[in-house]
């Protein structure tokens, strides 16, 4: 027979203490969180990113995007050519240009969502006539890419808000408001 020593007695330590979650103030170390109008340049300078995303060009929201994606090639968007119901499309047109001495990713799928109400849609994946969509791809120093996103989003939800969220650091370095 295997004696086991008896348990330790042993007090119980209360879980700390939750303290309201402060904001942060900055994001990515150097970088502070701003919310540009859709006529102003977003502009990123910090150690994982420095570039610049503007909105040029336009957006298109409600029934114009709709009819847009719907007289679309009809083989191209054979799974989403209508939005959900209750929701709208949203297209977008984006310029990123890379200001760093070293090559900068571009994914828009993971890089650019827009928030609507606090909650975040990602790129619907659409091919659309006469509107050349933002494509990813890796920018060399100083080059510049542009295209059209489209996002399904609540129809007359809170204005939307595009924001920078490139893979590293993987947080929001930037909104632009879109309306």
């Amino acid at each position: 027979m295997i004696h086991l020593p008896p348990p330790e007695a042993t007090t119980p330590v209360p879980p700390p203490a939750e303290s309201d979650p402060q904001p942060s103030e900055t994001v990515a170390n150097t970088m502070d969180v701003v919310t540009l109008g859709p006529d102003e340049t977003l502009t990123v300078q910090n150690p994982q990113v420095n570039a610049q995303v503007s909105v040029d060009g336009g957006v298109i929201r409600g029934s114009r995007a709709d009819t847009i994606v719907a007289e679309s090639d009809a083989e191209s968007n054979l799974f989403s050519s209508e939005p959900v119901h209750g929701y709208e499309y949203l297209m977008v047109h984006i310029r990123i240009k890379n200001t760093d001495d070293y090559s900068l990713a571009v994914s828009p799928y993971f890089d650019l969502p827009v928030y609507v109400s606090g909650v975040s849609y990602n790129e619907e994946n659409l091919e659309l006539e006469g509107y050349p969509v933002l494509e990813p791809t890796t920018l060399l120093s100083n080059e510049e890419i542009h295209g059209w996103m489209v996002y399904m989003v609540p129809v007359g939800g809170e204005s939307a808000e595009l924001a920078y969220e490139p893979l590293l650091p993987d947080e929001p370095l930037g909104f632009i408001r879109l309306s």
